[in-house]
């Protein structure tokens, strides 16, 4: 069902939107943790553990994460693991030393009084919101830590992701009626008659709501919110290795020379956190009606365009497809993969689902950093 909103002046024009909060977020935590632990002896020691874990809940902060998808709707249709739930996380350590173990002569000054340690880190993938970057009316948008919002897309039968007839007062969002039919005729294309998706809002309806993609005029609308769940992304896992390894010399009987080497993420592996801020779909964008004449001359006559059926890097406006630069519609699964820039896939779409930023600590990604020590004991 179709429908569209009046919307009341504000009784204080010199406020835009207005958050209410209410405690009636809900979170929680079930987890199952493993752990295995050998003391020092025999010159190694160790310690070990795995959880596997599940952490829900129906907002993230007191940023645009916590407000819901459709407003009107039960707060439980937002309940879905949260940015910081790491379904899988093991650690581990250990130090292995030769300290005085060989008592041959040569060998004992080659393989005696090495140290090495290891700790580690193992985290499968946090989820992240996949975010239309649109709101049903002027306002009522709040963008959260990037540039999501809370508005989520359709996922259709096949996997495909869409978010025509959702509610965008950017008209970001596939909604055409009869104007934008009328619009798309006016410009001299073809086939206009297929565009439409919905209907011209009845005369008083609201500007500050939903608007028709072509035209900008007040347009029904059949979302508010679309199916896709909160949180539907996931990142790529993370894996970080640090390592460190001692020689030591003696001089005396109390006194020592060693050498240490420090290797932090042994295998240079990327360590991102942070995928929200690729996860607004609206960087791929509908075709102009008109384009210039000559491409680049903004001076040059406006003509109909010619690639306004679109097929690549674009929003096909006959079908609400998210196209990529290879012609793929873009899936649900493209958010869950957790490629890295390098791959193909994901530079496909404008880069949305790449990992943004952070790191084990939060922080910028950390490089294969390799530290040499010098120590005399006494």
């Amino acid at each position: 069902m179709l429908g569209f909103f009046y919307l009341p002046a504000r009784p204080n024009p010199a406020f835009a939107a207005i958050r209410t909060n209410f405690s009636n977020r809900t979170s929680s935590f079930n987890g199952l943790l493993l752990t295995a632990q050998k003391r020092a002896s025999h010159h190694l020691q160790f310690q070990g553990n795995y959880v596997f874990s599940k952490t829900l809940g129906t907002g993230e902060d007191f940023f645009g994460l916590s407000e819901p998808g459709n407003p009107v709707a039960n707060l439980k249709l937002d309940r879905a693991p949260v940015q910081n739930d790491i379904r899988h996380l093991g650690n581990f350590s250990f130090v292995v030393d030769t300290e005085n173990l060989f008592s041959t002569p040569i060998v004992k000054q080659v393989a005696n009084n090495w140290t090495l340690s290891m700790i580690s880190t193992l985290q499968s993938g946090r989820p992240y919101p996949v975010s239309t970057g649109s709101g049903g009316f002027a306002g009522s948008a709040f963008p959260a830590l990037n540039s999501e919002t809370n508005q989520r897309p359709n996922i259709l039968a096949n996997g495909t992701i869409v978010a025509t007839n959702i509610a965008s007062n950017a008209g970001t969002n596939l909604a055409v009626g009869q104007s934008g039919v009328a619009a798309c005729q006016a410009a001299g294309l073809a086939n206009c008659a297929a565009l439409q998706t919905s209907f011209d809002a009845p005369a008083g309806a609201s500007a500050s709501g939903p608007v028709d993609s072509f035209s900008g005029n007040p347009v029904d609308f059949q979302f508010l919110d679309g199916n896709v769940a909160r949180n539907a992304g996931i990142g790529p896992p993370l894996y970080r290795f640090d390592i460190s390894v001692t020689k030591a010399f003696k001089v005396t009987e109390s006194m020592r020379l060693e050498l240490k080497m420090d290797v932090f993420n042994v295998f240079n592996h990327p360590l991102f956190t942070q995928n929200n801020g690729n996860d607004n779909i609206s960087v791929l964008t509908l075709p102009a009606l008109q384009v210039h004449s000559v491409p680049g001359d903004n001076t040059s006559p406006l003509i109909a365009n010619p690639a306004f059926n679109c097929t690549a890097s674009c929003i096909n406006p006959f079908t609400g497809l998210y196209l990529g630069a290879n012609g793929a519609a873009l899936t649900l699964h493209d958010f869950q993969v957790g490629r890295l820039d390098k791959d193909l896939q994901n530079t496909n779409f404008a880069g949305l689902g790449n990992p943004a930023a952070g790191s084990a600590t939060g922080g910028t990604v950390t490089p294969r950093i390799i530290q040499l020590a010098v120590r005399f004991r006494w």
